[in-house]
């Protein structure tokens, strides 16, 4: 887990660095975040139940991390990470840190120390994606539309298979 952080920390300093050299601040990070759940979880999958247990939590790392500090908690390690992360970013002058809402769900706007949290927010709003989107707003992060039922690329519209 510390060396995690090493490596967040090396790679943030060494693309700040590209871009200073090359003239062009970085303002802005994407931290991913979507890999942080276990889509098997929701609704709709009838799978055994050992496929559907929280991303990392067999991980004994994880485990032992949990064990010695106890504001870490494996059922909410994107919260975790992605605080951590947005730490990093801080130190470095990066303004802003978007990432999808997976990693902050969970989370506020005050948890983070950058002036800006951007959320790509892409919950289908036909499965009631929008109920998501006001909750994620009125805790304070800025908000980027990203739903699949209109603007994902590799989606079909049309039941066409030349589409």
């Amino acid at each position: 887990m510390d060396s995690s952080l090493r490596f967040v920390e090396k790679l943030v300093r060494e693309v700040k660095s590209m871009h200073d050299e090359a003239g062009i601040p970085l303002h802005s990070y994407h931290f991913g975040g979507d890999e942080a759940k276990n889509i098997l979880l929701g609704a709709g999958f009838s799978l055994p139940d050992d496929q559907k247990e929280l991303p990392f939590s067999k991980s004994p790392a994880c485990q032992k991390k949990a064990e010695q500090d106890h504001s870490f908690d494996i059922e909410h390690i994107a919260n975790y990470w992605a605080i951590k992360v947005n730490k990093i970013l801080a130190e470095h002058g990066i303004l802003e840190m978007m990432a999808w809402e997976d990693g902050l769900r969970g989370t506020v706007k005050g948890h983070y120390v950058t002036p800006s949290v951007a959320v790509n927010f892409w919950e289908t709003l036909y499965w009631g994606g929008i109920n998501g989107l006001v909750d994620m707003s009125a805790h304070g992060f800025d908000m980027i539309m990203s739903n699949p039922d209109y603007l994902y690329f590799d989606f079909p519209y049309e039941v066409n298979p030349e589409e």
